[in-house]
This record gives C-alpha cells, sequence and structure tokens, in this order.
C-alpha cells in the first residue's frame, strides 16, 4: 500500500488499441486498482481467389481443415469399439444367466 504503479499498453498483432478503463498510474490502496486495457480485431481484407491461385487455394483449404480437427490423443478406434461389443456382451450374459436363476428359483 501506498507504492506507485505504471501499466503499459501492448502492440498486440492483428489489434488496434481503443482505450483504457481505470487509471495507468497511479498509487496501491488498500482497494483493488484495475486497469483493462480495450482493443479492436483488425478487418482482414477477404482476397478474392483468383483462378492463377488455385494450387494455392488447395492447399491453404487443407490447411484449414487441419487446424479444425480434433487434436489427436493416441485412441485407437478399434480397441473402443472391441471394448463396447465386450461390455454389451457381458451385459447381455449377466441377464441371461439372472434371468435363468430366476426360472430355475420359482
Amino acid at each position: 500500500v501506498g507504492d506507485a504503479y505504471t501499466t503499459d499498453q501492448k502492440t498486440i498483432a492483428g489489434y488496434t488499441f481503443k482505450e483504457v478503463q481505470g487509471s495507468a498510474t497511479g498509487t496501491f490502496t488498500d482497494q483493488a486498482q484495475t486497469v483493462t486495457y480495450i482493443y479492436m480485431k483488425n478487418n482482414i481484407p477477404v482476397n478474392p481467389i483468383s483462378p492463377q491461385s488455385s494450387s494455392n487455394s488447395t492447399s491453404r483449404m487443407n490447411n484449414t481443415a487441419t487446424s479444425n480437427s480434433l487434436p489427436r490423443t493416441g485412441e485407437k478406434q478399434g480397441i473402443t469399439v472391441l471394448m463396447f461389443i465386450l461390455g454389451i456382451s457381458l451385459i447381455g450374459v449377466s441377464l441371461i444367466l439372472a434371468f435363468f436363476k430366476n426360472v430355475k428359483n420359482n
């Protein structure tokens, strides 16, 4: 409490500084000091795809599709399906055994 503070506006690629909320400089008190810097995302102009760059657009589309996919976790799909089938089979066998035990007791 009582020490001076100073905050700085940062340069962020693709964003433009809009405003600062709170005091960028001041003295610490027993209350919380909050300083918020607000940035606006820059508009990226959309360039029409020309026929000359069709091979480049294909590679860009492939990169986009790859970046929008989920990360690979190393889980094998076949093992998951096998465990699911095994679990369903065990439940089915348990139900059949319970049914025959119930019929035998009656």
